[in-house]
């Protein structure tokens, strides 16, 4: 897969649920706000916990021209530290890519795959433990193609038009 593919699978669509519309301006231009609750998020969600099985059964036994498994959790701060939100509809979360994803045990571990924005006790790169109800999202590459980041749906849909047509004709995104 080239370079800038991989890259920009992986930095694409981060989303913060804000407690308030004004935290935005406090991050990164880069990430994108969508309010707790959101029905059009509330629904992606559903899609992504409806496919994580098949998804998970996908990523354990990977057929042929796929590559770049990865998934999407939720973390807040706590203190000086971090905690993992699994499903729950906190304040203030913000969802990190997780990739190099590795069965650990009964759970799974991988590399936090872009920069926090809101957050400041993880950093890219960190390695990370997680369980399989922290999964917020999922996806992988099957040739050239995204399957799954169905989360990033509800924030394309009300972004600029030709950045949703880009992900659907270059990395065929279906929303």
């Amino acid at each position: 897969m080239p370079k800038r593919l991989s890259t920009l699978v992986l930095s694409c669509l981060l989303i913060t649920a804000a407690a308030s519309p004004h935290a935005a301006a406090d991050a990164s231009d880069t990430l994108r706000y969508i309010e707790k609750g959101d029905p059009e998020m509330a629904k992606a969600l559903a899609k992504a916990q409806g496919g994580l099985d098949n998804f998970l059964a996908t990523f354990d036994n990977p057929p042929a021209g796929t590559e770049n498994y990865s998934v999407k959790i939720g973390i807040v701060d706590q203190g000086d530290s971090y905690a993992l939100t699994g499903l729950k509809s906190v304040d203030n979360v913000e969802y990190f890519w997780v990739s190099n994803v590795k069965r650990t045990g009964d759970g799974f571990s991988g590399t936090l795959a872009n920069d926090p924005g809101v957050v400041r006790n993880v950093r890219s790169g960190q390695e990370i433990a997680f369980a399989k109800g922290d999964i917020f999202d999922w996806m992988y590459i099957r040739d050239r193609k995204i399957v799954g980041n169905v989360t990033s749906c509800p924030i394309l849909l009300r972004g600029p038009a030709e950045e949703l047509q880009y992900y659907r004709d270059t990395l065929g995104l279906e929303c």
